[in-house]
């Protein structure tokens, strides 16, 4: 990957972090595809070896995990029982939302830093 194919990759993340921040319902395929493009930033700046702190920061980013599914323990439990069910419902359902929101602006707040350390180059 150059350096061309590397500021249209950030470029590319940047359009889909905007757009993913205006919904409220993630699709498994568009998260899959920004998945895979962060895999490809984040393999491409490793490699590149920028700064150790970059280099760290990029190795334990990790992937996005799609079907995400938070920890329900025994007190959740027992509040779903006490409410007929309608709370594991929107517990699961506000979990997963926050946990993909966290790690795509994670993974956008690391790009624009990388972006503009190789810009300053």
């Amino acid at each position: 990957m150059t350096i061309d194919q590397l500021f249209r990759a950030f470029t590319d993340a940047d359009f889909q972090y905007k757009r993913f921040m205006k919904i409220k319902v993630f699709e498994s395929d568009t998260l899959s595809r920004f998945d895979a493009l962060s895999e490809q930033i984040r393999v491409q700046v490793s490699q590149m070896d920028l700064s150790p702190t970059i280099t760290t920061a990029m190795q334990e980013l990790g992937r996005i995990e799609i079907e995400f599914t938070p920890e329900f323990k025994f007190g959740r439990k027992l509040l779903n029982v006490v409410c007929l069910g309608f709370y594991k419902k929107r517990f699961i359902a506000n979990k997963r939302l926050a946990y993909f929101y966290l790690s795509i602006q994670q993974r956008h707040h690391l790009f624009q830093i990388i972006e503009a350390h190789l810009k300053e180059e």
